[in-house]
């Protein structure tokens, strides 16, 4: 009985068997980050390194990638550690651009690695009116400038007289 069983392709012995073997189950994706135990995307790093060299790097290890990508975790870790611990100092829950700048500038370390690191605010500048000046407002305020240096330069010759 078994064995007509097994040969009748119709019987449901015959349905359970899969060419190919396994149990049916697809495997999940497993991400580069996730093999490398990082929350850092190491596949956009990877692309990065290619499409930021493309004439001077024509192959990239395995390794470099993750290897980048978790320095670059380590860094960002510290610094949003030390940028919570300034905020908390400062009373407040949120953390702020002059948080991270302060953290910055206490940390030896990150201070030395950051230096001439330029922070974007937003995209206004400080003082507009610098910036956007007719050619007749420049003047008016070179020569104000002028004439204040030299104010100040009488000024200081009359109390050295005295």
């Amino acid at each position: 009985m078994g064995k007509a069983a097994a040969g009748n392709p119709g019987s449901s012995a015959a349905q359970k068997v899969r060419i190919g073997g396994g149990t049916g189950r697809s495997k999940s994706a497993t991400s580069k980050s996730a093999k490398a135990g990082l929350v850092w995307p190491v596949a956009r790093v990877n692309n990065k390194i290619i499409k930021e060299f493309p004439k001077s790097v024509t192959r990239v290890g395995a390794g470099a990638p993750v290897f980048v990508a978790a320095i670059v975790e380590y860094i960002m870790a510290e610094i949003i550690e030390l940028s919570i611990n300034q905020a908390q100092a400062n009373k407040r829950q949120r953390i702020t651009v002059p948080d991270i700048m302060t953290a910055i500038r206490n940390d030896p370390a990150l201070h030395k690695a950051m230096h001439g690191l330029v922070f974007m605010t937003g995209d206004k500048q400080k003082r507009p009116a610098d910036f956007i000046t007719t050619k007749y407002d420049a003047e008016q305020k070179l020569k104000r400038q002028t004439q204040g240096a030299t104010e100040e330069g009488e000024g200081e010759g009359e109390a050295a007289e005295a």
